[in-house]
């Protein structure tokens, strides 16, 4: 009898197998073989990690017409999915939107999700209501255009800030990304060829250096006889001027290898008649955990030396220009881009229309 009982069971679990394998993948039906095909071909990038190339078929597939609705909900998670590992909360919350518009369940645990995590990333965004674009077209950073020379100074003291040869070389390798991303987003506003020289100096900061004494709003002022001294000039004029070259434009960077907030000190408003404008970064080249911030935190300060104005600060931006540079943070620098307005207060485009007010 018990032999009979496990031949009824095993047969009625092969039936089962059978039956599902025979059955069709509910997303799979009214589907043709052409859609099949590109779908299948997706799911090789995506099992390779060949995202970009995956965002670019994601699209073209969730753009055909008659797609099935279960295949649609399927190609939307995927494409979320994307979206979220880039930081790009705004598009995988779109997605999901749409998914849950799809769907017959209205509640979406995910969607909660990521609508928390945006909410997190808006602890200054009540800061400001206008855009604060007094900063173009002054100092020694005015347009990005043409040939731009970055004068990257290392403050070593061998305290706080302490830069090892291989800090220095991890660090030339993040600035050859953000030299590389600032070209590419250049062409996608067909600016003349953008021509970026980085030329490293090191120096040791005055006796009595702390980070507090950074954001002096004499910081030029206390270090200046000191770069000028320790480089081999008569004055940090000549200095300057020795980097501007052949009508080079002059982006001032110095750099503290501890960990800060960075920021940019710009030639506008109660500094509108200044020349030199610089920024200071402080973070920490080698940290494990943040590393990945640091080309971006480079690439926005620099921006700023050119006359862009921070977005991430003001109220009507939050939903605006949403993977601008100035604005929200990706996982990686390529992810990020020059918006518009960012193309605009440097130079590159023609001023766009926005949702909050431009002071100049």
């Amino acid at each position: 009898m018990k032999k009979i009982i496990s031949l009824l069971s095993a047969l009625t679990l092969f039936t089962l197998f059978s039956y599902l394998a025979l059955s069709p993948n509910p997303k799979w039906v009214g589907v043709d073989d052409y859609t099949k095909a590109k779908v299948a071909k997706l799911e090789t990038f995506l099992d390779e990690d060949e995202h970009d190339s995956a965002l670019i078929l994601l699209t073209e597939l969730l753009n055909t017409n008659q797609l099935p609705t279960k295949l649609r909900i399927y190609l939307l998670k995927k494409r979320a999915a994307i979206h979220k590992l880039r930081l790009h909360l705004h598009y995988a919350i779109r997605d999901h939107e749409k998914i849950r518009q799809l769907s017959s369940s209205r509640n979406s645990s995910e969607l909660s999700r990521l609508r928390k995590s945006l909410e997190r990333l808006q602890v200054e965004r009540h800061l400001k209501s206008a855009y604060a674009a007094g900063g173009k077209n002054a100092g020694i950073s005015k347009t990005m255009k043409k040939k731009i020379v970055v004068a990257y100074i290392y403050l070593n003291n061998n305290l706080s800030s302490q830069w090892s040869s291989k800090d220095r070389l991890q660090n030339h390798s993040n600035m050859n990304r953000v030299v590389d991303w600032f070209k590419k987003q250049s062409v996608r506003y067909d600016v003349e060829k953008l021509d970026i020289d980085v030329r490293y100096f090191f120096i040791t900061p005055p006796r009595g250096y702390k980070k507090q004494w950074l954001e002096r709003n004499d910081f030029i002022i206390k270090i200046k006889d000191q770069i000028a001294k320790q480089l081999g000039y008569r004055t940090f004029e000549g200095f300057v001027e020795s980097l501007e070259g052949n009508d080079s434009q002059v982006a001032m960077v110095f750099h503290s290898n501890h960990k800060g907030r960075s920021f940019a000190r710009v030639c506008h408003g109660a500094y509108s008649r200044c020349k030199y404008e610089y920024a200071i970064l402080t973070e920490e080249v080698n940290d494990k955990r943040y590393n990945w911030r640091l080309p971006q935190v480079q690439a926005h300060e620099v921006t700023h030396l050119f006359g862009a104005a921070d977005l991430y600060n003001i109220k009507q931006a939050k939903d605006f220009a949403v993977t601008d540079i100035m604005n929200y943070t990706s996982s990686s620098l390529r992810y990020s881009e020059i918006s518009p307005i960012t193309a605009w207060a440097v130079g590159w485009s023609e001023r766009p229309k926005t949702p909050f007010i431009i002071k100049q």
